[in-house]
C-alpha cells in the first residue's frame, strides 16, 4: 500500500494522490462518457480527452470536446473522501445534485497534465520557427581553461566557421592565448573529458580544456581562480560601514532620477465630475506646463487654471515634472478653473453622459511665447528686425536651411501680436471612406451605426432611412455622425467587442506620439482603457477581441520585423503573454471563435495556429506556442492568405490570393487540417484574391473577391447559392458585413477599394451610401458665395460638396489625374490643372465640361483665377508661370509667353486685388513677385510690400514668418490660407498638424490653437467663403475634414455632427 505519511509536494499542493492511497472502499468512482471507468482497485482506464475549464478571472467557461450539448461536465458524479491534514488549492463548485461536488479543473495546458502525457503533448508545439538545427556558421561563445591549472581564469571565445575554417586554425589561435609546455594540441570538453576534433562540436555556453597532452584532468575546480587583472585604479579607502552605505549608493529619489517613460493619467472636471478623459503625457515633450493645461481644458471643456491630485488632501500640481516625480503614483487628477479648488466641487446631476464634449487631443498643438527670452536658435529658426538701419528694415527667418528676408508693410499691423486667437477648430464632419487593405475597417453597432476609421478619427455614421421609399435617395437623407477623437496619430486597426458596447482602436507610432490601443465606450465615446503605451514601438498591425469570453482579452499583432503577437487583459491593462511569430508579412491575428486558448495568424504563405498556456491564478505571464501539426498545406502554398472566418461547426475558413477558399476542420485534439471535400467545392471561387469572408446568421458564407460577391450554403457542403458583380467604378470588394447581425434579411454593407460604402443585397441592387475620392487629395477650392467647395484627386474626378447637407452635389470625370483647381470669383467656372499639363474648365453649377487648354508638357502644380475672372495664372512643374487670357466670356482661354524665374516647380500663386500683380512660391520656398501687365519679374521685393493680396496662400512671406519659427528641423509648412475677413491664418505642415494663428503673424514663436488629424502631410487647408468653416485634407486617406471655427472655450454638448 501507499505510505500515507509520505506525500510529494505536487500531491499536497494540487490535492492529487495515487489511487493506492485509498482503501478499496474509498476508490473514486466516475461515471459518464468522459470519466474513468473502474474495473478493479488498481485498474483505471481514461478516455482520450476530457472537457476543461478556461478561467478568465471573471467567470469560468466550460469547453467540452464534443459539440453535443447533452454531454456536459455537470453530468459527472463523483464521490470524494475528506482527507485529514491535507489542504488542496482546487476550488470546489457546487452542482445541482445536493450530494455531488466537483473540483474546478485547471486550464487544459500541459503544466497541469500528467507528466508523461505532457511530454508527449508538448512535442506538438514549438517555439517560433520550430526546432531548428544549430547553424554551424553561427557564433557559439565558449570558455577555455588550461589543463591542470586551477589558477588560470579562462578565456571566452566565440567559435564559428567564419572565424575558424578548420580545427587546426583554432589550435593555432589558442597557442597564442593559452601558454603551454608543448603548445595546445588537444581540446577536451568539461566535465566529461570528451576530445573535441571539429569546430562544429562546440556548444554554446560550455567550458573546455586546452591541453598539450592527451590526458585531461577534469576533477579540478576550474573557473574559481582569484587571479585579477592589473589595474591602475586608485585603491579603495576600505570597508564601508553599515551606517554609511547610503552615502555610496546612487540617488534613487524621484527628484534626482526622473523617468523617461510616458504615462496615462485621468483628468476630471471639477465642476462636472462626469466629464473626464485619459491623457498621455510624455516626459520628453517640448511643451511647458501651461500648454498641457490648455490641452486638458480642451478635452474636458473648461478653461483649466490649476491641477490637483484626486486623493485627499488635494495637492496642487505646479510643474510638469511633478507628474513623473512626486505624483508618479497618482493616476487621477482634478482640473479647476480660476478661483476654484477641489474642496468646493459640486456634482452636476442634470447632465447626461452624451453631453460630454469630445475634442481632438491637441498634443504638441498649443504653442507659447516668452517675451523675456531671446530669439530662439536651437531649432534652426530665427527672426530679426533691424531698427537702427532705416534702409534695411527687413525681417529674416530660416526656412529650409536658408535665411529668407521679407519686408513688412510701410504701416505696421495693429493686430500683429503673438497671443492666441480667440477661436479654435472643432471637427464637424468627415467626407468619404477609406478601405484599408490590411485591416477590417467597417463595423455595424447594435444601434445601426456604421463604425470606420479615417486618419486619427473613428466615425460612427448613422444612416437615416426615409419613410417614403420614393424619396429615400442620397439628397433626401439627413444622416448623422459621431466622432471619437481620442487618437493623435492615424488609426491602423479596429475591433468591435462581442458585447457591442465598446470598440478598441489602435494608432500608429508617430514622431511625437507613441503607438497604443484605446478601448472606448460606443455610447458615450468615453475612453475606458489605454493599453501598450511604449510597448508597440513599431506600430500595430491588427487587434481582435476574444469571442468565447465575451471580449475579455485582446490579441495584438505589431508591425515589428518578427511580428510580435501579444495577448492583453485590457480591463486590467496588463499583458498576458507574447511571442514572435514570423519574419514573413503578417496580415492579421485573431482568437479562435470557440476557444480562447487557440489563436490564428495569417499572411504571406502561412496560416499558423497557436496555443496559449496560462493559468490566471498562478502565472504572471503565459506562453504562446505554435502548433506544428495544424495549418499544413497539402500542395502549393498560396502567396498570401487574405481573409478568415469561422463556421458554426467550428471550421476555420481562409481566402487566399489565388481566389481559393480553404476549409480547415479541427479534430478532437484541435488539430486543424484541410477538409478536402469541402475545400474542393470552393477552389478558384474568385478570379481575384478573396479579400473578405463573413458567415451570416443563417450559415450563408459571403465572400468577396475583385468585383464579385458570392454566397455559399455552408449547410449543404458550401454549394454556390448566389452571386453579384459590382460595377467597375465602385472598385474591388474590401469588406462585407451584414446590416443587422441578428437578422437573416440578407442586407449588406460593402466597403470597396475606391472609397465607397454600398447598401443593398444580392437579391436587390446596391446603391451608394458613402462616396468620395479613391486617391489622395491635393487640391481644395471653396465656392466664393455658397456653402460648398470643390476637390480633385489623382482618381481623375472633380467633386462639388455641400457643407450643410454633407453630400455630393455633383461629380465629373475629367479623364486625367487632377493636381490643382481654382474657382472664379463669380462662382461660374472652375479650372482644374492635370498631371498631363492640361487645364480643364468646368461649369461650377453642374460640372459640365466647358473647355480644355494645353499649357505645358509637365504637370500643373498650382492654378488661380484673377479677381476679375479675366485671367488664369498657372504654375507648372518645370518652374514656368503661365498667364491665360479669357476669351468669349470664359468659353476659351489663350496662353501667353511663359514667365521664367523659379528654379523648380511652382507651388502657390496669389493675385493682388487689382489683378495687376502676382506673388508665387516654389518647391525651394523662393518667393518671386511679378508684374502681370508687363510680364516681368519684380526684382525689388519692397515694391509690393504694401500690396493688397486678394487671397494669401503662399507658404512664405512676411505675414507667415511666425508660423515658420514654430517649425522643428526638417518640418515644413505645406498649406497656408488667410481668412476672408483677414483676422486668422491657417497653416498645415508636414507632420499632419493644422494650426490657427492671428493674422498677420510675423512675431517670433507666436501662440496658436491647433489640431492633429493626420500622421503625414497636410495637403490642403482652406477657409470657406464665410470663415465659419475650414476644409482640410492630408495623410494617406482620400477623405476630407470639415471643421467649425468656434469660440475657444465654448460651452456646448458633445459635438454630434449632423
Amino acid at each position: 500500500m501507499y505510505n500515507r505519511n509520505i506525500l510529494s509536494d505536487y500531491e499536497v499542493r494540487y490535492g492529487t494522490l495515487p489511487l493506492d492511497y485509498f482503501e478499496s472502499e474509498d476508490i473514486v468512482d466516475y461515471e459518464g462518457p468522459y470519466g474513468p471507468t473502474v474495473t478493479s482497485d488498481y485498474d483505471i482506464s481514461y478516455e482520450r480527452r476530457r472537457p476543461y475549464y478556461f478561467t478568465t478571472g471573471q467567470r469560468d467557461y466550460i469547453s467540452p470536446v464534443s459539440t453535443d450539448d447533452s454531454v456536459i461536465p455537470t453530468l459527472y458524479r463523483q464521490r470524494y473522501m475528506v482527507l485529514p491534514n491535507i489542504r488542496s488549492e482546487i476550488q470546489v463548485v457546487q452542482s445541482d445534485d445536493e450530494d455531488a461536488v466537483y473540483p474546478e479543473q485547471r486550464p487544459a495546458t500541459e503544466v497541469y497534465m500528467s507528466q508523461n502525457h505532457a511530454q508527449n503533448e508538448m512535442k506538438r508545439y514549438e517555439t517560433v520557427g520550430g526546432t531548428k538545427k544549430e547553424d554551424p556558421k553561427k557564433g557559439r561563445r565558449v570558455t577555455f581553461f588550461r589543463n591542470g591549472d586551477t589558477n588560470f581564469r579562462g578565456i571566452s571565445i566565440s567559435i564559428s566557421q567564419n572565424d575558424f575554417r578548420n580545427f587546426e586554425t583554432l589550435l593555432v589561435f589558442l597557442n597564442g592565448k593559452i601558454p603551454t609546455t608543448a603548445g595546445v594540441r588537444y581540446v577536451f570538453s568539461l566535465p566529461d573529458g570528451k576530445e573535441i576534433k571539429s569546430v562544429t562540436e562546440f556548444k554554446h555556453g560550455k567550458a573546455y580544456l586546452a591541453s598539450s597532452v592527451k590526458k585531461p584532468n577534469t576533477k579540478l575546480p576550474y573557473g574559481y581562480s582569484r587571479e585579477t587583472d592589473w589595474t591602475s585604479a586608485r585603491p579603495s579607502p576600505g570597508k564601508v560601514r553599515k551606517d554609511e552605505v547610503h552615502l555610496f549608493k546612487r540617488p534613487t529619489s524621484p527628484t534626482q532620477s526622473p523617468t523617461r517613460k510616458a504615462r496615462v493619467i485621468t483628468v476630471e472636471n471639477n465642476s462636472r465630475k462626469e466629464l473626464k478623459e485619459k491623457v498621455i503625457i510624455d516626459p520628453q515633450t517640448k511643451q511647458n506646463f501651461e500648454d498641457i493645461l490648455c490641452i486638458i481644458g480642451d478635452l474636458i471643456n473648461m478653461n483649466v487654471d490649476s491641477l490637483y491630485t484626486r486623493r485627499k488632501p488635494f495637492r496642487k500640481v505646479v510643474s510638469f515634472s511633478q507628474l513623473f516625480r512626486e505624483f508618479k503614483n497618482h493616476d487621477m487628477f482634478i482640473a479647476c478653473q480660476e478661483g476654484e479648488d477641489p474642496t468646493d466641487r459640486n456634482s452636476y446631476h442634470g447632465s447626461n453622459n452624451s453631453d460630454k464634449l469630445q475634442s481632438i487631443d491637441e498634443l504638441n498643438m498649443s504653442g507659447s511665447s516668452n517675451s523675456d527670452s531671446p530669439p530662439p536658435m536651437e531649432n534652426g529658426f530665427s527672426t530679426s528686425r533691424s531698427d537702427n538701419n532705416l534702409e534695411d528694415d527687413s525681417a529674416s527667418v530660416l526656412i529650409n536651411g536658408k535665411i529668407r528676408r521679407y519686408y513688412p508693410p510701410s504701416m505696421s499691423y495693429p493686430d500683429d501680436e503673438a497671443g492666441k486667437p480667440d477661436r479654435k477648430l472643432k471637427l464637424e464632419w468627415i467626407y468619404g471612406y477609406h478601405a484599408k487593405e490590411n485591416s477590417n475597417n467597417l463595423f455595424v453597432l447594435s444601434n445601426g451605426e456604421i463604425a470606420y476609421a479615417v486618419a486619427s478619427v473613428v466615425v460612427l455614421y448613422k444612416y437615416i432611412r426615409s419613410k417614403d421609399k420614393d424619396r429615400d435617395s442620397v439628397k433626401d437623407r439627413e444622416d448623422t455622425q459621431r466622432l471619437y477623437l481620442g487618437h493623435t496619430e492615424e488609426v491602423t486597426s479596429m475591433a468591435l467587442n462581442p458585447t457591442n458596447k465598446s470598440i478598441a482602436s489602435a494608432q500608429m507610432a508617430g514622431k511625437e506620439n507613441k503607438a497604443h490601443i484605446r478601448v472606448w465606450d460606443c455610447k458615450t465615446l468615453t475612453t475606458l482603457n489605454v493599453i501598450g503605451v511604449g510597448f508597440f514601438d513599431s506600430g500595430i498591425l491588427s487587434i481582435n477581441f476574444s469571442q468565447q469570453s465575451n471580449g475579455s482579452f485582446l490579441c495584438v499583432m505589431d508591425n515589428a520585423e518578427k511580428h510580435v503577437l501579444s495577448i492583453w487583459d485590457w480591463q486590467k491593462e496588463r499583458m498576458v503573454a507574447k511571442t514572435t511569430t514570423s519574419n514573413l508579412a503578417v496580415k492579421a491575428a485573431c482568437f479562435y471563435k470557440y476557444n480562447d486558448t487557440i489563436l490564428i495568424t495569417y499572411g504571406q504563405q502561412h496560416v499558423y495556429f497557436w496555443k496559449l498556456f496560462w493559468d490566471p491564478v498562478r502565472d504572471k505571464e503565459g506562453r504562446i506556442m505554435r502548433d506544428k501539426r495544424s495549418g499544413l498545406f497539402l500542395g502549393d502554398i498560396p502567396n498570401e492568405i487574405c481573409s478568415l472566418a469561422f463556421s458554426a461547426k467550428g471550421d476555420v475558413l481562409t481566402g487566399d490570393s489565388n481566389g481559393t477558399i480553404t476549409v480547415w476542420s479541427p479534430d478532437v485534439e484541435y488539430i486543424f487540417s484541410i477538409n478536402l471535400d469541402l475545400s474542393e467545392t470552393m477552389r478558384n471561387a474568385h478570379k481575384h484574391p478573396v479579400t473578405s469572408l463573413y458567415m451570416l446568421m443563417d450559415n450563408t458564407l459571403m465572400t468577396g473577391g475583385g468585383l464579385e460577391i458570392r454566397a455559399w450554403d455552408s449547410i449543404n457542403g458550401y454549394r454556390p447559392a448566389n452571386a453579384r458583380v459590382l460595377p467597375e467604378a465602385t472598385g474591388h470588394v474590401r469588406t462585407i458585413i451584414p446590416q443587422n447581425s441578428a437578422s437573416a434579411d440578407g442586407r449588406l454593407y460593402i466597403g470597396t477599394s475606391k472609397g465607397y460604402v454600398l447598401d443593398g443585397s444580392l437579391q436587390d441592387k446596391f446603391r451608394f451610401l458613402i462616396q468620395g475620392h479613391s486617391e489622395e487629395i491635393w487640391a481644395i477650392a471653396p465656392h466664393p458665395n455658397e456653402s460648398a467647395f470643390f476637390t480633385t484627386s489623382f482618381d481623375k474626378m472633380v467633386i462639388k460638396w455641400s457643407t450643410t447637407r454633407h453630400k455630393i452635389i455633383w461629380k465629373s470625370q475629367i479623364g486625367k489625374p487632377g493636381c490643382c483647381l481654382s474657382a472664379d470669383l463669380k462662382g461660374r467656372q472652375i479650372a482644374v490643372g492635370t498631371q498631363t499639363g492640361n487645364i480643364e474648365i468646368l461649369n461650377a453649377h453642374n460640372g459640365m465640361h466647358v473647355a480644355s487648354i494645353d499649357v505645358s508638357k509637365y504637370r500643373i502644380d498650382c492654378i488661380a483665377f484673377s479677381p476679375d475672372s479675366a485671367m488664369i495664372a498657372v504654375g507648372s512643374h518645370d518652374g514656368l508661370l503661365h498667364i491665360l487670357d479669357a476669351q468669349d466670356g470664359g468659353q476659351g482661354y489663350t496662353p501667353s509667353r511663359p514667365l521664367k524665374g523659379h528654379p523648380t516647380f511652382v507651388t502657390h500663386i496669389d493675385w493682388s486685388g487689382d489683378s495687376k500683380y502676382i506673388q508665387s512660391t516654389d518647391g525651394q520656398y523662393n518667393m518671386i513677385n511679378w508684374d502681370v501687365e508687363k510680364k516681368l519679374r519684380i526684382s525689388d521685393p519692397r515694391v509690393l510690400r504694401d500690396a493688397d493680396w486678394h487671397i494669401y496662400s503662399c507658404t512664405t512671406g512676411y505675414p507667415v514668418i511666425g508660423p515658420w519659427t514654430n517649425m522643428e528641423n526638417g518640418t515644413h509648412i505645406n498649406a497656408v490660407h488667410r481668412s476672408n475677413y483677414r483676422d486668422f491664418l491657417l497653416t498645415g505642415d508636414s507632420r499632419g498638424r493644422v494650426r490657427l494663428y492671428k493674422y498677420p503673424c510675423a512675431a517670433t514663436k507666436p501662440e496658436y490653437r491647433g489640431v492633429k488629424l493626420y500622421s503625414n502631410d497636410v495637403t490642403a487647408a482652406n477657409f470657406l467663403y464665410d470663415d465659419m468653416n475650414v476644409i482640410t485634407s492630408g495623410g494617406t486617406s482620400p477623405v476630407l475634414a470639415l471643421w467649425a471655427v468656434v469660440d475657444a472655450f465654448v460651452s456646448s454638448a458633445l459635438w454630434a455632427c449632423r
